[in-house]
């Protein structure tokens, strides 16, 4: 019986030193042939790590208020998020399930709303495959128009996912957004919310926004926030905004005094989509880090391999231990953490016994 049977891994999100991923026409397809090649059988006993992914529903909550027109790089902020957000989609769609819900509705709001205070459910709904669907709709949302309706929006998800069995019991809701609500929960636009002797919100757009964050965590769903452009807070000594706030409830326990900001920020087109990967890579947990239940015998003698290909004992592109002294912890770098964050690997081998390749060049 192999000693490291049973093997016990620990999934770690993390992706230290990463270079960027390549440019392939599917992001699916591995980046090499599953031909079964591997390190030679007789160098030591094999371990191998089956990937498996957990399924996970997305809604995307998509800001097209007015100010999402703003300038933003080489477009806007509406067009540079909409463009990474469908390419991202088209990415992960095989293996998480999106949906789309963009704020304020495209339509005239109801009696009892102010213009452009109103938000409708998903224009897609959450399933598997959801690109091109995802890609339509976003065309649909053009152009940006009303204020930020966000507890509104928010409740609508929460709606719709109560109403939604598709078996799947990771849920998230991804809110992309701009800056903090303009409209109250009853859809009025909102004058300055009322703060309490703490200074906390008890009246108000953000107050009601805050209301609907609890509620839907309460229901189990995650809420995870992009904060889009170059004008959002950033001071993670001063006290929380609406935005940060709302990204600390989302986050529940996990929400960390030294994380702060605690939503995502997307300060130009390439931190929105490390950004975006870091969310959508968060809902699934790919490992970057695997933890051994065991130390190897001789760490000096320890191969690698993604889908049988051998990766390079190489700290700044391959594979490398935690550290000297805790060898049960492998970290995977560069293109070789991309690959696996871009779900393009489907299993690592682990061998004990054979001389690692230090260059990319000798492991092929």
């Amino acid at each position: 019986m192999s000693r490291f049977s049973p093997l016990a891994v620990a999934l770690v999100l993390s992706c230290k030193g990463a270079t960027p991923a390549p440019a392939v026409a599917d992001g699916a397809a591995a980046l090499w042939p599953h031909d079964g090649a591997a390190p030679p059988d007789a160098c030591g006993e094999s371990h191998a790590i089956p990937l498996q992914w957990r399924p996970a529903d997305v809604l995307l909550l998509f800001d097209r208020s007015d100010s999402m027109s703003t300038e933003f790089s080489a477009g806007t902020r509406f067009s540079v998020t909409a463009g990474i957000l469908a390419d991202l989609v088209d990415l992960y769609q095989q293996k998480l399930r999106f949906g789309f819900q963009p704020f304020p509705d495209t339509q005239a709001c109801p009696a009892g709303h102010a213009p452009g205070c109103c938000a409708g459910g998903p224009t897609v709904g959450v399933g598997p495959s959801a690109g091109a669907a995802i890609r339509a709709a976003i065309a649909d949302a053009q152009p940006p128009g009303g204020s930020t309706p966000t507890a509104e929006a928010l409740r609508r998800a929460r709606e719709y996912f109560a109403a939604l069995d598709d078996g799947v019991p990771e849920r998230y809701v991804l809110l992309s957004t701009d800056g903090q609500p303009s409209c109250d929960g009853a859809g009025h636009l909102g004058e300055a919310d009322v703060l309490g002797d703490a200074g906390t919100p008890v009246a108000g757009a953000c107050h009601d926004a805050l209301a609907e964050v609890d509620r839907l965590v309460a229901a189990g769903i995650q809420l995870v926030v992009l904060g889009v452009g170059s004008t959002l807070p950033d001071d993670p000594g001063g006290s929380p905004g609406c935005l940060e706030e709302i990204a600390r409830r989302g986050r529940g326990p996990m929400a960390r005094p030294e994380d702060r900001p605690w939503y995502f920020p997307a300060t130009d087109p390439e931190k929105l989509e490390l950004a975006l990967q870091d969310i959508f890579g968060g809902a699934i947990q790919p490992p970057c880090s695997v933890v051994l239940n065991a130390a190897p015998p001789d760490p000096r003698q320890v191969t690698v391999a993604l889908d049988g290909h051998q990766v390079p004992h190489n700290r700044n592109y391959g594979w490398d231990y935690e550290s000297p002294d805790d060898t049960r912890q492998i970290h995977f770098y560069g293109e070789y953490c991309s690959r696996i964050r871009r779900f393009q690997v489907a299993s690592i081998d682990v061998r004990w016994g054979c001389p690692p390749c230090p260059d990319p060049r000798q492991c092929e």
